[in-house]
């Protein structure tokens, strides 16, 4: 059985574009009432239409619209006690789900007015089930239960803990629906979690950089890459002109806008440098400078228990350091140009095999292997390399892990 796809999609934007959309039609993406009404009042207190001129910001859209709109969004608060889950005995194509999957059955989950559905039954995906069971320190034991799809103990548990404080506890449900009526169990939080999600964080992003072309005549910004799936998305903007760089090709600057709804962080803008190698069909990669180099990261974020208004002060002090490259050129100058680019393609290649996260991605690891890569005698043909496996449809947390790690051995003066 084919299970429902939550999978993440990366695009270089590389087909036609307008370069232009509308402040209504970005806005129309973004369906929490609380949200659309502050970008509106922060970008558009007059109330006319306009129109954003941002570099494939036509193409993104329909990237954003396609994944925000695949399912029906639900939030509900609930108490562990109002709940009850299970394991499945057998796979089950009506629930979407496979053997020893944890069912949650929800008594009800209200729509509108005239429109409930009852005794709604969802598989769990990402880290819902621990999240249920994380108050009380029992993630560990129900994943051995889920395991080895013991129903009769996990019931026990259930009961012995149905009484706990912890366990009454009113959370935050998030659940997704198919047009189908499949349902799943996304998330569980606190009742003050604050998800900002994928389409506010384009539109608000995309807004910010559009305020910023208009009071600077210098800024020309492109979207280089945009990663997402329906929790998360990292976009990459470059910005201003390219320098060009000896033996490699051009730099420019760039930010990367990141959100996840479902970890720790929320919503982050940092600092990054796009790199453009000078060769033929060349792919450009866009990385943050790593921690112990000489660089500082520069970059605005905040959590999940931030308000709308608090990430609007935040946000809008964005600085010129976003946007300088001088640091950048100097560690290229006295790093970067100095390395030999076959030991960085082999240094790369054997963190990845080293990776716990990275090992089993068969695809990535075999792109850096010379049988796939070729000889790497240049720097710009490692940057190429590079961009390539930044360019692969593989999932949000590995291409983090992946952009990391060849961060680190571009950058730090180890030779290789």
């Amino acid at each position: 059985m084919a299970k429902t796809d939550f999978s993440t999609e990366t695009s270089n934007l590389r087909t036609e574009s307008t370069d232009i959309i509308s402040f209504s039609k970005l806005l129309s993406l973004v369906k929490d009432v609380d949200q659309t009404t502050f970008l509106a009042t922060r970008f558009n207190p007059e109330g006319e239409e306009f129109n954003i001129e941002i570099k494939k910001v036509d193409i993104a859209y329909k990237y954003v619209k396609k994944w925000t709109t695949k399912f029906k969004y639900h939030n509900l608060e609930l108490s562990g006690n109002e709940i009850k889950n299970y394991f499945l005995i057998s796979e089950d194509e009506n629930l979407d789900a496979g053997l020893k999957d944890m069912i949650f059955v929800i008594p009800e989950i209200k729509i509108d007015s005239s429109n409930a559905f009852e005794n709604v039954k969802c598989r769990a995906v990402y880290s819902s089930k621990d999240q249920f069971y994380d108050e009380i320190k029992l993630c560990t034991h129900i994943n051995f239960l889920k395991n080895n799809g013991y129903n009769d103990e996990l019931k026990k548990i259930n009961d012995i803990w149905s009484g706990h404080k912890e366990y009454e506890k009113k959370k935050k449900y998030k659940f997704l629906k198919l047009p189908n009526n499949q349902w799943f169990l996304r998330s569980i939080n606190s009742t003050g979690f604050q998800e900002y999600g994928t389409a506010f964080t384009f539109a608000f992003t995309i807004l910010l950089m559009d305020e910023i072309r208009k009071n600077n005549d210098k800024s020309n910004f492109s979207i280089e890459l945009l990663t997402l799936n329906e929790s998360k998305i990292s976009m990459t903007i470059s910005q201003g002109t390219e320098k060009e760089l000896e033996g490699l090709g051009y730099v420019k600057s760039s930010i990367v806008l990141s959100n996840n709804d479902l970890g720790k962080g929320s919503f982050k803008l940092t600092k990054n440098i796009t790199l453009i190698p000078k060769v033929d069909d060349a792919h450009s990669l866009s990385i943050a400078m790593p921690k112990k180099s000489n660089v500082n990261e520069v970059s605005i974020g905040v959590d999940h228990s931030t308000l709308l208004l608090t990430l609007n002060d935040k946000f809008s002090g964005m600085h010129e350091d976003f946007w300088s490259i001088d640091e950048f050129v100097k560690d290229y100058n006295t790093i970067l140009k100095l390395k030999n680019p076959e030991g960085v393609r082999s240094a790369i290649e054997q963190k990845i095999e080293a990776s716990t996260i990275l090992q089993k991605c068969n695809e990535l690891k075999n792109l850096f292997r010379p049988s796939q890569s070729g000889v790497i005698d240049n720097l710009a043909k490692l940057i190429n390399l590079c961009g390539k496996a930044d360019n692969l449809n593989i999932d949000y947390d590995l291409k983090s892990k992946l952009r990391q790690i060849i961060s680190e051995v571009l950058f730090t003066k180890k030779n290789y």
